[in-house]
């Protein structure tokens, strides 16, 4: 009875771990070097909106040259009066970046990047 029991609280424990790691990799950052390297010039905001999965971020400062997403890197895009790509960057917040979350430490820490 006893031998069952830490069975089967070894198989609840495995399941827990595997369902988690599975959680953090489902719910990736898109706001990555992958897909900033998807966005090309002349795209359309909607395109640029559906490759990073959501509307640009509020910028945390006044000036507003370009549209911004925001997660453990940053992506700054710049359109023109068409809403048509014409510049783009990509920035590092480094490892201790100020809108890094939990979720995006563990990803480092588990190096799922």
């Amino acid at each position: 009875m006893k031998r069952r029991f830490i069975c089967l609280a070894l198989a609840m424990v495995l399941v827990g771990v595997t369902g988690f790691v599975i959680f953090l990799a489902v719910t990736r950052d898109p706001v990555n070097e992958t897909n900033f390297d998807k966005i090309q010039l002349d795209m359309t905001k909607t395109e640029v909106v559906a490759i990073l999965g959501r509307n640009p971020d509020e910028p945390p400062n006044a000036i507003h040259i370009g549209e911004a997403w925001f997660g453990r890197k940053g992506i700054m895009v710049v359109f023109d009066e068409q809403d048509l790509v014409i510049r783009k960057h990509i920035f590092d917040w480094g490892t201790e970046g100020i809108f890094e979350g939990t979720l995006n430490q563990l990803r480092r820490w588990l190096r799922m990047e």
